[in-house]
């Protein structure tokens, strides 16, 4: 495989085998949003619910950058400010990470 510096993940795997974990069921569409140091994709689900994912380009953002940002929106959810609330992944942590082409 000839090596890549960014790739974009397939909002149908994505869908498959990502948002389930999250606990995000019934997508209707799952589409790429935008681009640019990350990638956000845009989840529509059967009973009208939208979800945002991020996915981090590898050597970006440190792991602990990716927390703190976390733990920013996180805490302006607990303090009743109308910002992005993340879900959490099965295991509790509000991020997984993906084997893409580049890392």
């Amino acid at each position: 495989m000839f090596p890549v510096i960014a790739s974009i993940l397939s909002p149908h795997a994505i869908a498959k085998d990502i948002l389930p974990n999250f606990g995000v069921e019934g997508v209707r569409e799952c589409r790429f949003y935008s681009g640019g140091f990350n990638d956000t994709y845009r989840i529509k689900t059967t009973e009208g619910n939208i979800f945002y994912l991020r996915a981090y380009r590898l050597s970006w953002r440190t792991l602990a950058d990716i927390q703190y940002e976390l733990d920013v929106l996180n805490h302006l959810k607990h303090n009743n400010f109308p910002a992005a609330k993340p879900v959490p992944y099965r295991d509790g942590q509000f991020f997984c990470a993906v084997s893409a082409p580049e890392g």
